[in-house]
């Protein structure tokens, strides 16, 4: 997939490559004006189109997903900006560089747990840019890792490049085995459509993982900072807003650690399938070895959380988890 301008039309291009051809595919409406800079696929039915509209003075984020094309709201950043270059290292993370016009400088932006957020940039010059296309050599953005990536642009204050570099520690996955009961509450219609109440019980099984490294806590591909998981590996309940606060003290054997997040659920509730807003409150002993490190976590806690208007459900938990 390819992306670019119409001038007849004020609109993007989208071109598709598929059985040794090309073929144009009709554009979402985006504004009375607008383009395309870039385009990022992270697999076949998932990907992203970046560029300017120009008669909104901001950038244009278009997601692609399961066979149709988007326009997203691009978060604020200024009076007069736009996106250049976009790069996602999963389809749960991804980075997007451009310029701010009235202030002259790079804009970064951060795709993660399903919404876009403008970073704010360090200091270069007094004017600089990020993802020039007239660049010789194709400025861009560019990750190899959810921890590691370059952006490079332009210095036009000082006639030079700009080279961008993001690096955080790795966080580590600290993981262990659960098996749990939930309770649950539903409503459901009776043969007189009275709505009523009716109690289950279900019984989870899987891993609980917490997403931790030198800085704390930071969040995995999916931007869970903590997570259930069924025994196939995929999620039942991810924590995407955290607060993390622990105790350090020295030559002490272990320190003790409190949790607190919300998040959204997928699990099965009294045989059905179901989705919806979730929240986890734990606490727990981290114990160190003799050198001070961590070597496991001993954590305990209670998440809840409901399908409105369908159902609602508890559970209480402990896991020993390791590295």
């Amino acid at each position: 997939m390819g992306g670019g301008g119409d001038w007849t039309n004020n609109r993007g291009v989208l071109l598709r490559y598929l059985s040794g051809s090309w073929t144009p595919i009709t554009p979402p409406y985006v504004s009375p004006g607008w383009y395309l800079s870039s385009v990022y696929f992270t697999s076949p039915s998932d990907g992203w189109a970046v560029g300017y509209d120009w008669a909104n003075k901001r950038a244009v984020l278009l997601r692609y997903l399961s066979g149709s094309w988007t326009p997203i709201s691009p978060p604020y950043v200024s009076e007069n900006w736009e996106i250049y270059s976009v790069h996602f290292t999963s389809s749960g993370e991804g980075w997007a560089a451009g310029v701010d016009y009235p202030n002259k400088r790079g804009v970064l932006l951060h795709y993660l747990g399903g919404s876009w957020t403008s970073i704010s940039p360090p200091y270069v010059s007094s004017d600089w840019a990020l993802a020039l296309p007239a660049e010789p050599g194709g400025p861009s953005v560019h990750f190899t890792t959810p921890n590691q990536g370059w952006a490079v642009g332009r210095d036009a204050a000082n006639g030079r490049g700009v080279l961008l570099r993001y690096y955080t520690p790795p966080s580590a996955r600290w993981t262990g085995t659960v098996s749990f009961p939930i309770k649950s509450t539903s409503t459901y219609e009776d043969v007189s459509e009275n709505i009523k109440f009716q109690n289950a019980t279900d019984t989870f099984s899987g891993t609980f993982e917490l997403y931790a490294g030198e800085q704390g806590l930071s969040p995995n591909e999916e931007g869970c900072y903590a997570r259930f998981a069924h025994n196939d590996g995929t999620t039942a309940l991810c924590i995407k807003e955290a607060t993390f606060i622990s105790t350090n003290v020295f030559k002490s054997k272990s320190d003790q650690l409190l949790l607190i997040g919300t998040g959204d659920f997928s699990i099965s509730l009294n045989g059905k399938d179901s989705k919806g807003g979730a929240y986890l409150d734990a606490k727990g002993t981290l114990k160190k070895d003799i050198s001070g490190q961590a070597t496991s976590i001993t954590i305990s806690g209670k998440i809840a959380g409901g399908s409105n208007p369908e159902s609602v459900f508890n559970a209480s938990f402990n896991a020993t988890l390791t590295k």
